[in-house]
């Protein structure tokens, strides 16, 4: 016989990488997206509105897909955005803060 049962590996997300950013279709929204990560369940879009340091209050929004669309946004402000891939077992990586003015 042959055994009908898989051996079980562990699962470890990868950092989503570069946050693209892009003006949504209506003034004061801004569209986030990372690439999708294997065995990531969710993602955590955080956006702050100022430079960012180890205390910065991010504002978090979290979605399913690896894109989500900002809105009631300032134009002419900056922003500054991360997203957080979320995976098994509490798992969390970062991608690289980038930065936008809203439109």
């Amino acid at each position: 016989g042959f055994t009908l049962t898989k051996t079980r590996e562990p699962r470890y997300i990868t950092n989503p990488g570069n946050v693209m950013l892009s003006n949504g279709i209506t003034s004061g929204t801004m569209v986030s997206t990372v690439k999708a990560v294997k065995g990531g369940k969710s993602y955590v879009h955080e956006i702050a509105t100022t430079l960012p340091v180890d205390d910065t209050v991010w504002t978090t929004n979290t979605s399913s897909t690896s894109s989500f669309v900002f809105s009631n946004l300032t134009p002419g402000r900056q922003y500054w955005v991360r997203v957080a891939v979320i995976g098994a077992r509490r798992q969390k990586a970062y991608s690289i803060v980038s930065t936008w003015y809203a439109q």
